[in-house]
């Protein structure tokens, strides 16, 4: 017989053993770190220098550091009572991950998106809180959004929804979303003039590869446009920010971003 369970490889207690809490408590760790099993990131490769107590960390290629280092690609890293383990998985196990808000799964080779969780679009931020910007002439962040490390994959996409107000007047008031910081690349700018509210849809994809982007023509939300589409190349293998932000010609006036939903769809 087996010194431990075939699948999780819990140790089994022996007959007449001495100090059986050390092996109960060993079997419980590894439950605690297995059942309903969510890691912090599977695309993290430094091992993190202050960990919390029971965190798991799915080890993706190139991971480095003192004991991430000399544990396999895809293995499980469980930090407990001050130490890493490494735990191995088996094919069919499942993990949610949390960076990237989506459930993978060991296909015995890789960890892999899970079918369903891949094909569905889920709510990355929303709000209705209004904010304003007036005073200057200079572009304004009103809204910041974390697009996950490698949460969007080589082909998935993000959905922008927001609805704006601004001074009625014939002056510029102009609305932009930028991936990539306030200097990323610029795939929306729609300057409104005599309209008092605007609601805006627009969608980024990842076109084939997790650096590469296309979006609508930079002027236009649905339907024909005279320019080209808005093409970007932001690595979303790292974690970025999607910024929407606003623009006046009159520093009198004001534009009001008064609610957005961001939404991702993760193409493998």
């Amino acid at each position: 017989m087996s010194d431990v369970s075939p699948n999780l490889h819990l140790p089994y207690l022996a007959q007449g053993q001495a100090q059986k809490h050390v092996t109960v408590n060993e079997s419980l760790q590894r439950l605690d770190a297995l059942v309903q099993l969510a890691a912090v990131s599977a695309t993290a490769s430094a091992e993190p220098g202050a960990p919390a107590d029971g965190q798991v960390y799915i080890l993706p290629p190139g991971k480095t550091g003192d004991a991430w280092g000399a544990m396999a690609n895809h293995a499980l890293a469980y930090y407990r009572d001050g130490a890493w383990e490494e735990i191995v998985p088996r094919a069919g196990w499942l993990a949610y991950v949390a960076d990237a808000g989506r459930v993978l799964i060991y296909t015995g080779a890789a960890w892999a998106p899970l079918a369903h969780a891949a094909q569905s679009w889920r709510v990355l931020a929303a709000s209705g809180a209004p904010a304003s910007h007036t005073g200057d002439t200079s572009e304004t962040t009103l809204a910041a959004v974390a697009i996950p490390a490698g949460a969007m994959g080589p082909n998935g996409a993000l959905r922008i929804t927001s609805v704006w107000t601004t001074t009625n007047s014939a002056n510029n008031k102009t609305l932009r979303v930028r991936l990539g910081g306030a200097s990323g690349a610029l795939f929306q700018s729609i300057a409104v003039t005599a309209m008092a509210s605007l609601r805006h849809t627009i969608t980024i994809h990842n076109r084939g590869a997790q650096n590469a982007q296309v979006g609508q023509a930079g002027t236009a939300a649905f339907g024909p446009a005279s320019a080209s589409p808005t093409t970007g190349a932001i690595d979303t293998s790292l974690a970025q920010n999607l910024l929407l932000r606003a623009l006046l010609a009159n520093a009198g006036e004001t534009i009001t971003l008064e609610s957005y939903l961001v939404e991702l769809l993760h193409g493998a």
